[in-house]
């Protein structure tokens, strides 16, 4: 967490900002925006969440307690119980832990970057993310993500993304794990569903600004409802990242017809990254009505993970892949999950009827399977053609 208070991060913030437009382009490529600027080899990342806190390390519960759920009862918004217990985004010694399970030398996911999903809605959000990289080990970068703010506002998202290109991507020495590209430089910026706050226009001209920068960044949009595939391809964002669909089958004719998108008429060379998903159950978020996707003993995230191997459209594959880790709340993560939870005590949020008091696990396979299934895929991935 930064040592800095709000005013001074402000002021610091607008400094870092100035100073590098006043380095303005002498070394940007010609070639941008005609052509975007890529990647320079396959990535796996793992999205992480900087959302749950606990009243031991934060004084209040976050997450955790989301749609009426009572920690205290063993009763959290989750289908899975973690397999060491509920844990803050704040404690140090949790995210380090994380870290050896995403890229350690012993069982670890093969992960390559981290992707901190910063909704902005959750208490003391933004120290939680600041916590994250100033502790993991693993790079990571942050994303942007309106896709929950109960009031989606352009002038909103630019102010968390400035504040990532002028603070966290512009200050290694508190932040020494973001990720840069190896051969540019490049620190990698994310904006989920850009089209929620404004238009092709305003991020355009914003994205022409931070181009600006030195060392330019390179800026990934996330597909949603309000970013197409086409809304994409007339925007200045380099590439996009596409989320799995919620069924046992392979994602592989979807993301095929993004890059048909992207890489067709008036193609800025934009890059895709896609999802895999080992199955998704929402249940616990009392609000949902998204269909579960059972997990199938490993089969689904199988064929969710070779559909991303396979994609190809007219030559063009994916240049990267992408996978939950603690998606608490959708069980579409990889996390260790507890092979003998506790149960949900007497008094739990039922959601009216649609969970029981036992959680699920992932038997018969073991508590840390979709780690090690990760790595193989990933390096199946990366050394693909």
């Amino acid at each position: 967490m930064s040592c800095f208070t709000s005013k001074e991060r402000t002021t610091m913030l607008k400094k870092s900002l100035m100073l590098a437009c006043a380095l303005f382009a002498s070394n940007a490529q010609a070639s941008w925006p005609n052509s975007a600027d890529r990647l320079s080899k396959k990535l796996v990342f793992a999205e992480y969440h900087p959302w749950v806190a606990t009243p031991t390390v934060d004084g209040f519960w976050a997450r955790w307690n989301e749609t009426g759920h009572k920690p205290n009862l063993n009763d959290v918004e989750s289908m899975f119980w973690p397999l060491d217990g509920l844990y803050s985004e704040g404690d140090c010694a949790a995210i380090k832990s994380q870290a050896v399970d995403l890229n350690g030398n012993v069982t670890a996911a093969g992960i390559d970057v981290l992707i901190i999903d910063w909704v902005n809605v959750y208490q003391n959000e933004q120290q939680r993310v600041e916590k994250i990289l100033s502790c993991t080990t693993t790079p990571a970068v942050v994303m942007v993500d309106q896709n929950w703010t109960v009031t989606p506002s352009f002038q909103e998202v630019i102010t968390r993304l400035e504040t990532v290109i002028g603070w966290y991507a512009s200050k290694p020495d508190l932040y020494p794990t973001y990720y840069r590209d190896p051969a540019s430089g490049a620190p990698v910026f994310i904006v989920f569903d850009p089209g929620a706050a404004g238009t092709t226009a305003q991020w355009n001209a914003k994205i022409d600004y931070y181009k600006t920068l030195s060392p330019k960044g390179i800026f990934i949009a996330g597909l949603s409802s309000n970013t197409s595939a086409a809304w994409v391809l007339a925007s200045h964002f380099d590439g996009a990242i596409q989320l799995a669909g919620k069924t046992a089958a392979s994602d592989e004719s979807s993301y095929e017809s993004t890059l048909s998108v992207l890489y067709g008429p008036g193609s800025r060379n934009q890059f895709l990254i896609g999802e895999a998903i080992p199955g998704f159950d929402d249940s616990a978020n009392c609000y949902s009505t998204s269909p579960v996707l059972d997990r199938q003993a490993g089969v689904v995230f199988d064929t969710k993970w070779s559909g991303l191997l396979t994609t190809n459209w007219n030559g063009h594959k994916l240049d990267g892949a992408y996978v939950m880790y603690n998606n608490d709340g959708e069980g579409a993560g990889i996390e260790p999950a507890s092979p003998i939870p506790p149960t949900r005590a007497p008094g739990f949020e039922s959601c009216d009827g649609k969970i029981s008091n036992r959680y699920k696990t992932y038997a018969p396979l073991p508590a840390t399977y979709y780690l090690d299934r990760n790595a193989f895929w990933a390096n199946q991935f990366r050394i693909s053609p």
